[in-house]
C-alpha cells in the first residue's frame, strides 16, 4: 500500500473544501489519488519502468516472513499503532479514537515501532 505524502493530501483537501478546480494535470492526479486512497487500485505492468525489474530478483517471501516476525516482536501498543496506521491506512486521529489514546500518542508509537522494525530488519539482513 502506498500513501500520499501529507502535503499532497493537504493540497487535495484544500481544493475540495474551497471548490477550487485543478489548475493542472498534477492537481487532477492528486485529487484522483486522494479520492481513491481508501480503495485498492490495480497496478498494471505498463505503469512500471524497466529499471524496476531488479525488484523481481528479490526473494519476497523471505523478506515478508522476516517482516511478519519482526512485527510480532513489537510490544502490543506499538504493533497496534503500526498495523492500524501504516498497514491499514488509518489516520492518526482514527487510530487514536479506536484505541482510546491521542493522535500524538499514536504518532509516537508508530515512530517507535517503525524505528524498532527498521533496526531488526537491518540486523536480520546483516546476519545473512
Amino acid at each position: 500500500m502506498i500513501r500520499l505524502p501529507r502535503r499532497l493530501e493537504e493540497r487535495a483537501l484544500t481544493m475540495i473544501r474551497t471548490g477550487e478546480l485543478p489548475a493542472n494535470g498534477s492537481d487532477q492526479l492528486v485529487l484522483e489519488h486522494y479520492r481513491a486512497k481508501h480503495h485498492w487500485v490495480e497496478l498494471r505492468a505498463d505503469q512500471f519502468t524497466d529499471t524496476l525489474n531488479q525488484w523481481e530478483e528479490l526473494d519476497r517471501g523471505d523478506q515478508q516472513k522476516m517482516l511478519n516476525n519482526a512485527i510480532k516482536r513489537l510490544c502490543q501498543d506499538d504493533r497496534k499503532a503500526v498495523q492500524r496506521v501504516i498497514m491499514e491506512g488509518a489516520s492518526l486521529r482514527q487510530a487514536g479514537r479506536e484505541i482510546g489514546v491521542s493522535a500524538m500518542t499514536i504518532q509516537r508509537r508508530v515512530k517507535r515501532g517503525l524505528a524498532q522494525l527498521s533496526e531488526w530488519m537491518k540486523g536480520d539482513q546483516d546476519g545473512d
